[in-house]
């Protein structure tokens, strides 16, 4: 009889594992704090893993919504970081009031996650690697709840990718930008976030860090339904921010609950604001220079430049 009743209990503990790729094994724990109980009120837990369009193999972590039909959050860590950053994100959201479904995974070279082909995550090609993570990352959560939108939370490089990735993502109906730079491994922010910026936005960032002082200015004018947030201090990416300000986890689970409902958006190029588009007719090559938008300059949310 005992026998019996042990081999139940394995078969019940085998039955929480599953995986974005079929028949395989998922390589990632299940960070602290976590627990793959299905309690009243609290969501189930699991490992995951699912790669990318070139064949890296990534792990996260997936809480399930409790209802089938809620929206997802995909989080995105900062550059030398892995998923951890965004545990304390992650136990608010599994006790907010409104629920999401939630995946924070490793990029590639970090964490769980395997590295890239050959010289791995330093390489030239890194910063493409990483869009290919979060395109996988958006791809898995959607195929594994079926959730009718998607958020995506990026810290540091993270909101950089964020921002590349809405464009080619339709599901994705909101952006938070955290610690933004304006050109952080090379990789611009302010173009791909011109393409979305009519998706609503969070803005947040130190007042004194000299990476995002001035992206944060500029990202929050031309936010079209932007919410910006400034901390003291001058440290940099969000796991720094919540231990230094934990109002900073608070702003951002508040502005997640008001977006939660958000459908996502039509994708056109935004790059002009309305009003401003160049004229069709040629133009000599001084005036050309002259009409041409800078992306390092301002705009307000109406469109004219400052």
């Amino acid at each position: 009889m005992w026998f019996l009743r042990l081999t139940a209990l394995l078969a019940l503990g085998m039955s929480g594992c599953n995986s974005c790729e079929p028949g395989a094994v998922p390589k990632g724990t299940p960070s602290a704090g976590a627990s793959a109980d299905a309690t009243p009120g609290r969501s189930e837990v699991r490992s995951v893993q699912f790669s990318a369009s070139d064949g890296v193999v990534l792990a996260g972590e997936l809480r399930a919504a409790l209802e089938p039909s809620a929206p997802a959050v995909v989080l995105i860590h900062r550059a030398t970081s892995d998923r951890s950053e965004w545990q304390p994100l992650v136990e608010r959201l599994g006790r907010a009031s409104k629920r999401y479904a939630i995946l924070s995974f490793d990029l590639r070279g970090h964490g769980r996650s395997a590295a890239g082909p050959a010289d791995g995550s330093a390489g030239a090609d890194a910063p493409e690697g990483f869009v290919r993570d979060v395109n996988a990352a958006v791809e898995c959560v959607l195929k594994e709840t079926g959730a009718p939108s998607v958020v995506l939370v990026g810290s540091s490089l993270g909101a950089t990718l964020a921002a590349r990735v809405a464009f080619a993502q339709p599901k994705v109906s909101a952006l938070a930008l955290i610690s933004p730079g304006a050109a952080i491994q090379g990789v611009d922010v302010y173009r791909p976030y011109a393409e979305v910026r009519n998706l609503p936005t969070f803005v947040a960032a130190a007042e004194a860090d000299t990476v995002s002082k001035d992206p944060l200015r500029t990202l929050a004018k031309m936010a079209m339904a932007g919410t910006s947030k400034t901390y003291a201090g001058e440290v940099h990416g969000a796991g720094f921010l919540g231990e230094r300000h934990a109002e900073f986890w608070q702003d951002l689970e508040a502005w997640l609950m008001s977006v939660h409902q958000e459908t996502p958006r039509e994708r056109r190029s935004l790059y002009y604001a309305e009003g401003l588009k160049p004229d069709a007719a040629p133009k000599r090559p001084e005036q050309r220079a002259q009409s041409t938008h800078a992306l390092s300059g301002t705009r307000s949310s109406a469109g004219k430049q400052e």
